[in-house]
């Protein structure tokens, strides 16, 4: 075994450890913690796999900008700090049962699509590089991205909103 491979399965068990904490936690601050963590090993997995534009995208996108904005709905509203969501045994098995019901249905969906498309071989025959990729989302998917821009605005204000306190909470 060599450096990268333990770098890499040391990576791997970091995330799939945050992973399993991340679902399991009730807090929601520590939750968004472990969620911040799963996205940078991600990322790292993503370097160490040959792919740097992704792993640059995942942290410069999820871990920088989403998360924050999660962080910043968290804190701006008081009412989250004392949520606890319910807990138990059989809330666990029944969550479970639909997240391995789901993963189930996506990976053959996508397992499908990858075969019917024959995307092993296009992907090996193509040499894209950071510039096409720049080229492509500035080009063609501009609206995607201005869409998912315009969506987060909507989420703060919406999470200001939720944070403003009413007369009758001022009056308390």
């Amino acid at each position: 075994m060599n450096l990268y491979t333990i770098i890499s399965l040391i990576v791997g068990c970091i995330f799939v450890v945050s992973g399993l904490l991340l679902v399991i936690t009730a807090d929601l601050v520590r939750a968004l913690l472990l969620f911040f963590i799963v996205l940078i090993t991600t990322a790292a997995l993503f370097i160490l796999g040959g792919a740097d534009f992704l792993g640059v995208a995942q942290i410069i996108l999820y871990a920088g900008g989403i998360l924050v904005v999660m962080l910043f709905g968290v804190m701006l509203t008081h009412k989250a700090r004392n949520a606890n969501p319910k807990s138990g045994w059989n809330y666990f098995i029944s969550a479970g049962l639909v997240s391995v019901l789901l993963f189930a249905l996506i990976a053959r969906t996508a397992w499908f699509w990858i075969e019917k498309n024959n995307l092993f071989e296009t992907i090996q025959n193509t040499n894209a590089t950071a510039q096409d990729i720049g080229i492509k989302i500035t080009g063609e998917w501009v609206l995607p991205f201005e869409i998912l821009s315009v969506l987060l605005l909507m989420a703060m204000i919406g999470a200001s909103a939720l944070a403003r306190k009413t007369k009758e909470e001022e009056e308390v």
